[in-house]
C-alpha cells in the first residue's frame, strides 16, 4: 500500500498528527516483530528452534496444538534439564543467525523519547543506538530496579530490557516459573519487580507499541489494571487490520478496553510497518 493510502487508512491520519505533534515524549514499546523484520525469530519460532534439539516431533505437535507458549517453554526446559544450558543454547542461536541490518532499529532509538522498552533478548536496538543522533542506548535489565526506577521517572537514555538480554544469560525471563516470579499474581502485584515498573509507564507516560501482538499476556494484563483505575490512560499501536471482520471486531473492542489507540495496515503488509515509521520519523 502506497504512503499516502496508509496515512489515509480507517483512522490513522488524525492518530498520526498526534503522534507526530508528541512523538519526543512517546516512548517506544518492541516487541519481536521488529526483530523478525531483522531476520530474527517471533516467541513462537525460537521455542520451536529450542523444541527441535530436545523434543520429538510427535510431542512437539501435541504442544503446539495446546495453544500454550508456557506450558511448551516448560517442556522444553524440562527435556533438557537444565534451564542455564537452554538460555545459553539461546545465545547461541542469535550469535549464529545473520541479521538484516534495517533502518527501523534506529528510527526507534532515535525519533522519539529518550528511552526506549522491549522485551526482546537480542541487541538489535543497542546496536542501532550507535548511530543514533541521541546517542548510545544503555540496557537496563530487570535486575536493575533501581536505575530502572530513575530512569522512568527521569524520561532518562536507557533501553529498559524487560525480559532479559542474551548479553546477561542469567538475566534472562523464559519459563513460567520465572514470569510468576518477576510478575506475580494480581493480588501480589503492587510490590513485583516488573508490574511496578510498568503501572509507572503506563501510567504516567505515552507509549507506542510496534512489533507486538498484543495477544494475552502479563503485560497487557498489567495495562488492563491501570485502565480500570484510569480510563483517562491512552497509548498507540501499529497493528494489522484482519481481513475477517469478526475478528477484526474483537481487536477492536479489545484494544478499546486497552486504551490503545491504533494505527493500523492491511494484514499482511509487514513493510507497511517501516513505511509509518518512516513517516512519523520525517514530520517534523
Amino acid at each position: 500500500m502506497e504512503l499516502s493510502q496508509l496515512v489515509n487508512f480507517h483512522s490513522n491520519k488524525c492518530r498520526l498528527e498526534r503522534i507526530i505533534d508528541n512523538k519526543k515524549n512517546i516512548v517506544p514499546f518492541v516487541g519481536a516483530g521488529i526483530s523478525k523484520g531483522c531476520g530474527l525469530y517471533l516467541w513462537e519460532e525460537l521455542l520451536d528452534l529450542l523444541a527441535a534439539e530436545y523434543l520429538t516431533p510427535g510431542q512437539i505437535k501435541a504442544l503446539k496444538a495446546a495453544n500454550n507458549v508456557f506450558k511448551y517453554v516448560d517442556k522444553i526446559v524440562a527435556a533438557a534439564g537444565n534451564v542455564e544450558m537452554v538460555m545459553k543454547r539461546i545465545g547461541e542461536i542469535f550469535q549464529e543467525t545473520e541479521v538484516i541490518h534495517t533502518d527501523i532499529p534506529n528510527l526507534l532509538v532515535s525519533a522519539f523519547a529518550p528511552m526506549v522498552i522491549t522485551t526482546n533478548y537480542d541487541t538489535l536496538l543497542e546496536e542501532a543506538s550507535v548511530c543514533s543522533t541521541l546517542g548510545r542506548i544503555k540496557a537496563l535489565l530487570p535486575s536493575h530496579a533501581g536505575q530502572m526506577n530513575e530512569a522512568i521517572m527521569l524520561n532518562a537514555r536507557r533501553l529498559i530490557k524487560l525480559h532479559g538480554s542474551v548479553e546477561e544469560i542469567s538475566s534472562m525471563i523464559l519459563t513460567s516459573k520465572q514470569y510468576k516470579f518477576y510478575y506475580e499474581k494480581k493480588a501480589k502485584r503492587t510490590s513485583a519487580t516488573l508490574p511496578v515498573y510498568l503501572k509507572k509507564i503506563f501510567e504516567g507516560k505515552k507509549v507506542l507499541f510496534v512489533g507486538c501482538s498484543l495477544d494475552k499476556d502479563y503485560t497487557l494484563d498489567i495495562l488492563r489494571d491501570c485502565v480500570k483505575r484510569n480510563q483517562n490512560i491512552s497509548h498507540f499501536a501499529i497493528l494489522p487490520c484482519f481481513a475477517n471482520q469478526y475478528r477484526q471486531i474483537e481487536r477492536q473492542k479489545m484494544l478499546s478496553k486497552l486504551g490503545i489507540e491504533p494505527i493500523y495496515y492491511p494484514e499482511g503488509d509487514f513493510e507497511a510497518v517501516g513505511q509509518l515509521l518512516r513517516y512519523v520519523a520525517s514530520v517534523c
